[in-house]
């Protein structure tokens, strides 16, 4: 082949094949990199609360996401855009920037620029259990994190011995003097949570064995789920 294009493939390409195609193996990474090398890098990005970030075109070498970069493009992350729809949206972008970078990589009008590694970060991959919420933590990172994880791992807490899936919600002005995890009604008939800075509005949300749920129909048919405290099963590390 005269080129190879690796796109959200897990594996690393052995030398052999790097070698094999005159124009290289070239990678489409949904982030600005180096920042975000790895393998959750729109999670990260979200998560991180970026206000950009992007995709990035590089000539693959033996590292994870360290080869030399080919062309790069910036976008706008939504105020409200999930993993999901922003995952959908970087890879449309980069579809469209090779088509428009790889006939001037056959020319040689693109010179490859290495990457700067000290400004490198590194992503992980995501476990089940990265998905739990801890309400020490602020409204806003708590937010982040439920758009950050979507679809996977998702956002939960537990409610009666029952996970509690957090499908939407929001940071919030409203104050409440209330324990982190605390289930406070609104006079809407939805609710918020109490956390450790800020309170999160919930939009929909999903009790274990059921389906999803408005804020304001989950509250009708679980009216007493008002005024507990939700709980993580494990204590937060400090690490």
């Amino acid at each position: 082949p005269d080129v190879i294009i690796v796109v959200a493939y897990g594996l690393f390409l052995p030398k052999v094949m790097l070698d094999l195609p005159p124009l290289g193996c070239l990678n489409l990474h949904p982030s600005l990199l180096p920042r975000h090398r790895g393998p959750s890098p729109v999670a990260s990005a979200i998560l991180s609360g970026d206000p950009n970030t992007g995709v990035t075109v590089i000539c693959l070498d033996e590292g994870m996401d360290t080869g030399p970069i080919i062309a790069q493009r910036v976008t706008a992350i939504g105020a409200d855009e999930d993993g999901t729809a922003l995952t959908a949206r970087l890879f449309r972008v980069g579809s469209e920037l090779l088509v428009e970078t790889l006939p001037e990589w056959e020319v040689g009008r693109i010179d490859a620029m290495p990457q700067n590694d000290s400004s490198a970060t590194m992503t992980m991959l995501l476990k089940r259990e990265d998905g739990e919420i801890y309400w020490d933590q602020n409204a806003d990172y708590i937010a982040r994190q439920v758009r950050a994880y979507q679809p996977w791992p998702g956002v939960f807490t537990r409610w009666r011995g029952k996970l509690l899936k957090i499908v939407d919600a929001a940071a919030t002005e409203h104050t409440a003097d209330a324990v982190p995890g605390r289930v406070i009604a609104l006079s809407s008939g939805s609710l918020d949570i109490a956390t450790a800075d800020g309170t999160l509005e919930i939009k929909r949300l999903q009790i274990e064995g059921a389906r999803i749920l408005d804020a304001t129909e989950f509250v009708r048919g679980h009216p007493d789920i008002v005024g507990s405290i939700l709980e993580s099963k494990n204590a937060r590390s400090n690490s």
